[in-house]
């Protein structure tokens, strides 16, 4: 279904910016990167088409070719599996495209990107967070939102930076995966007050406030701030850190005041420590996790394809394999597959004259019928699969060999230097048959013994004596180092 987007207007200046925020679950340097970030917005004049049409141009096509009307800033599709990609501050209400090109995000606009996925079908959500925090007002909206999201979809999260705001909606999903480098915390709240009292008197606009109580409009810009008011906003921070630390407790099923000493601190943590923390799940690469998650979508559409689904993917892979473009096999599989059920179909109507009408008009039914298909992306991703899983099992048959070959040299070294040290050797079927770490840890122990007993130091020819009694000399081994330790003399 398709809503027209109406022209998305920025938000007012820095100044005005400043007068509105009253609490900012972000950083300090987020905060007035943002107070500039939407002057630059306003100064602009930049339309919706426009920012989209620029972003799209900077992406190289890399972004997702949808109707810009219907499109949510924030998704990016991964064939059925919806990433929902948070940048920048965020701030409330909707940024759109605007906001995208210029790197903030809209609470509203995250809302509005998972809500287009799913009247698409879409189940399987994929969030990537990369976002230094934002405003408060607006996050306990799309916080209730994604908590609802959460226990009706498969969803999980990723961070590159989840600071604050972006802590709090992040771990909604659990404690996230990173990169080494990715950070994580920075859970808290500052206020900030502008007195502008003394800019408009400069301007010789001399202000008066008049309230109805003596803490009504508490923090007003337009007047130095009272002691009272100042308690009053304390007050709200306070508050509002407490239903944060609540939320990051609930979101990480820890105990309040675990979060309270050890998280809520202010402070930012890369993933190890995060992980210490239990702030943070585990490190690894993004294209992993969008890989796992889409062979996952893979695996439980594949429960549900019928019979003939099936059989057509193995016959397109082995085709790709074959170096078949994956347009042509499909095509030729789909066209095979209607052939036969034509074919079918007409056999059984040949059995009996009686039956010969109503197998030719079923005949022509499944004829006038298209083959079932698979969805191309997920065909493609299945395809994608089935040729990777067979250049993997070529690679391991390789290594197998190698290390087949690697065995059997280590035997032949044990069993010389077994002869070194005047003792009978192994049989080789005996040291082919344990495996490799006992392999190694013999190989040490005789390397050990031969090394005790003839040291690269001494005379290259030593002399025993064999349970006879005869003098036996070392002969020469293959290996280099048995060279310089030992020759051994065959007894006579």
């Amino acid at each position: 279904m398709k809503t027209k987007r109406k022209a998305q207007k920025s938000p007012t200046a820095g100044a005005a910016l400043m007068d509105d925020i009253t609490l900012w679950a972000g950083t300090e340097e987020s905060f007035q990167q943002t107070t500039s970030i939407f002057k630059k917005m306003a100064d602009s004049k930049l339309t919706e088409s426009e920012a989209r049409r620029l972003l799209m141009e900077d992406s190289s096509g890399s972004m997702n070719e949808v109707d810009m009307e219907d499109a949510a800033p924030c998704l990016v599709m991964q064939g059925d599996l919806a990433v929902i990609e948070v940048s920048g501050a965020m701030y409330k209400g909707k940024l759109g495209w605007v906001g995208k090109y210029f790197g903030v995000t809209g609470y509203q606009d995250i809302i509005d990107s998972c809500e287009y996925a799913r009247s698409h079908g879409v189940k399987d959500f994929l969030f990537i967070w990369d976002t230094p925090g934002g405003s408060v007002d607006g996050i306990s909206q799309t916080s209730t939102y994604l908590t609802q999201l959460a226990q009706n979809y498969n969803v999980q999260s990723y961070t590159e930076k989840a600071l604050s705001a972006g802590c709090w909606l992040s771990t909604i999903f659990g404690a996230n995966l990173g990169t080494e480098m990715s950070q994580f915390g920075s859970v808290g709240m500052f206020g900030v007050h502008a007195d502008m009292s003394e800019r408009y008197a400069q301007e010789g606009i001399k202000l008066t406030v008049f309230r109805s109580t003596e803490l009504k409009g508490a923090g007003s810009p337009y007047e130095p701030l009272s002691e009272e008011a100042k308690a009053v906003m304390q007050e709200d921070i306070d508050k509002n850190h407490q239903f944060f630390i609540d939320r990051i407790a609930t979101n990480l099923n820890l105990p309040h005041d675990y979060v309270a000493k050890n998280i809520a601190l202010g402070k930012s943590w890369y993933a190890q420590d995060a992980i210490d923390l239990k702030l943070a799940k585990g490190i690894a690469p993004l294209n992993s996790v969008i890989q796992n998650m889409s062979i996952e979508i893979i695996k439980g559409k594949s429960m549900t394809a019928t019979t003939h689904e099936r059989t057509l993917l193995d016959t397109v892979a082995a085709a790709v394999i074959a170096g078949v473009p994956i347009e042509t096999a499909l095509a030729a599989a789909q066209e095979n597959t209607g052939n036969e059920e034509t074919s079918t179909e007409t056999a059984q109507g040949e059995e009996s004259n009686e039956a010969t009408q109503e197998a030719t008009a079923t005949t022509v039914t499944t004829t006038a019928q298209p083959a079932p298909s698979l969805d191309s992306q997920l065909l493609e991703q299945l395809v994608a699969a089935k040729v990777e899983a067979g250049a993997l099992k070529s690679k391991l048959e390789t290594m197998q060999a190698s290390f087949d070959s690697m065995r059997a040299v280590v035997a032949t070294a044990i069993q010389r230097a077994q002869v070194g040290c005047g003792s009978a050797p192994t049989a080789t079927e005996a040291l082919m048959a344990v495996d490799a770490s006992a392999l190694l840890d013999q190989y040490r122990m005789v390397s050990s013994a031969l090394a005790a007993r003839y040291p690269i130091s001494r005379q290259s020819e030593a002399v025993t004596q064999d349970s006879e009694g005869r003098d036996t000399v070392a002969a020469s081994a293959e290996e280099s180092w048995l060279l310089e330790c030992a020759k051994i003399k065959p007894s006579k």
